[in-house]
């Protein structure tokens, strides 16, 4: 990821991505993502480097967090890039090699939304 945000990749063409290596809220609610622009939806279900979802950025990808009744606070997902040369959109692969030739960044960020 570059130092002001978003992906940078040396191959001019390559496609971008993530893949989510962690979150956190599980126990107040649920991360959700769609491959088909939010016509239906599926839990995430346990990540980390070794079980990452791999999640496209385009017009019909999405992530949400639905949380239970009544919650309000902080919850945050880990995420890499993903340069897409490798596997399918929602697929869960291990991202444990990172950086070089592989098709994860070495870098990792947080995404966080605040429930009110």
């Amino acid at each position: 990821m570059g130092p002001s945000g978003g992906i940078t990749d040396p191959d001019p063409a390559a496609l971008k991505g993530l893949a989510i290596i962690g979150q956190n809220g599980t126990s107040t609610g649920a991360w959700q993502y769609s491959t088909n622009g939010g016509t239906s939806w599926t839990n995430v279900t346990t990540t980390g480097s070794a079980n990452a979802l791999l999640l496209a950025s385009d017009s019909q990808t999405r992530i949400r967090y639905v949380p239970n009744s009544g919650f309000t606070g902080t919850v945050a997902i880990a995420f890499t890039a993903w340069d897409r040369s490798q596997w399918l959109n929602g697929s869960t692969v291990n991202a444990g090699a990172r950086g070089g030739a592989t098709p994860f960044s070495t870098d990792y960020d947080l995404a966080t939304i605040t429930i009110t």
